[in-house]
């Protein structure tokens, strides 16, 4: 388990994580550490209760097929993460406001 003021994250198996956001830091943009923005994971309107984000892992490769896939349905990309780890993620929000997340390996190291 990583903790910090915005949240803490589990590692529940391989490659796989539970993050556990506080309803404050899903109301408020963060900042990666490349500079890249990441939305706030709750829309007003959720006031940070229930399911407001989700994350879905894709291979490296897929990120173009992703991008085009998205714009192709009008999808709007709110912001694309470059990772210090050298992970990516595309982030957008589905018909009812939650966030959406597709991301490369190596976001979160072992712990």
């Amino acid at each position: 388990m990583k903790a910090s003021d915005t949240g803490c994250v589990f590692c529940t198996g391989n490659q796989r994580y539970l993050l556990i956001v506080s309803r404050k830091a899903a109301q408020t943009p963060n900042r990666a550490t490349s500079g890249d923005v990441l939305p706030p994971v709750a829309l007003p309107q959720h006031d940070g209760r229930g399911p407001g984000h989700i994350a879905f892992g894709i291979r490296k490769d897929a990120l173009d097929f992703w991008r085009a896939r998205l714009a192709k349905h009008d999808v709007d990309l709110l912001s694309e993460i470059s990772w210090e780890s050298g992970a990516r993620s595309l982030y957008f929000r589905d018909p009812n406001g939650h966030m959406i997340e597709l991301a490369t390996p190596g976001i979160w190291e072992a712990p």
